[in-house]
């Protein structure tokens, strides 16, 4: 679910909601061209990927669980 943005053509009301879209694979571009300057700046865009997931799904959505679980994923691998 969070590999691409939605498109804007078939989920335009994901633009009204989300000011500032980024998905799996900008970060993972962003990993591969080192624009990273260190972790801080790669959590601040996982944060963002989930905050966006966050509002724009409703809570009992599998996206918005799997947005949680994600996130758990992240800090717990971090923390590691």
């Amino acid at each position: 679910a969070f590999i691409r943005v939605p498109k804007r053509r078939q989920e335009p009301s994901y633009y009204e909601v989300v000011s500032n879209p980024i998905d799996l694979l900008k970060i993972q571009q962003k990993l591969k061209t080192d624009e990273y300057d260190d972790m801080e700046d790669m959590t601040e865009d996982v944060e963002l990927l989930i905050k966006n997931a966050k509002a724009f799904y409703k809570r009992n959505t599998q996206e918005y669980k799997d947005a949680c679980e994600l996130w758990d994923l992240f800090v717990t691998t971090k923390n590691r």
